[in-house]
């Protein structure tokens, strides 16, 4: 059995496997950055003051939202946020 001379041709070329590790790189970052993004964009879209509202007070014993501090005749539509500034309550009243 003689081994070819021709060693051009024989399985996948340094530079082809150069060029796939930094491509695989330039994924995984694309991915990490995307990702960190979307958990901005997330958090930023559960805001009270970027929906244009204000936070409220959530009384104790409220889970119907009925006794909610919202009628001040602008602010009237009460709305559960996932938003820290809006502390406990997570109460945010929205203009109609």
């Amino acid at each position: 059995m003689k081994l070819s001379k021709n060693k051009k041709s024989q399985g996948l070329s340094v530079n082809m496997i150069v060029l796939a590790a930094i491509a695989l790189v330039v994924l995984v970052v694309t991915i990490i950055i995307i990702t960190g993004q979307t958990s901005t964009t997330s958090k930023n879209l559960q805001s009270c003051a970027l929906k244009g509202g204000k936070c409220a007070k959530n009384l104790p014993g409220n889970e119907d939202l009925e006794k909610v501090e919202c009628n001040d005749g602008v602010y009237n539509v009460p709305v559960i946020v996932n938003d820290p500034l809006c502390g406990e309550s997570q109460l945010c009243c929205l203009k109609l």
